[in-house]
């Protein structure tokens, strides 16, 4: 009878315990999957950071050289072509991006 009660009362406990550590895996497995989505969300950030700078970083160079180019230009028809180009090109970029 001892070892009858002694082992159901050993059974109980473990099963106890299992169901314990079974839920504590399950809560650890969501909490993952929310960091993970936390960690995509970031990232995406990030790569639009990146992508931002890089265009940003673009559009000042260009900014240079058309600065250069309307400091060269001779006349006020050769500044407004220049500028005439330059919102042509703004267009382009704009509906190429409508476009994706």
């Amino acid at each position: 009878m001892n070892i009858t009660l002694t082992f159901i009362l050993t059974s109980i406990a473990l099963l106890m315990i299992l169901i314990v550590v079974s839920k504590i895996a399950i809560n650890e497995k969501k909490l993952n999957k929310h960091y993970k989505t936390i960690i995509e969300s970031k990232d995406n950030v990030i790569n639009a950071l990146y992508k931002n700078a890089e265009q940003v970083q673009e559009i000042r160079s260009e900014k240079d050289e058309k600065i250069k180019v309307i400091k060269e230009a001779e006349n006020e028809e050769d500044v407004l072509d220049i500028i005439r180009a330059v919102a042509n090109c703004n267009n382009d970029k704009l509906r190429e991006q409508k476009e994706k």
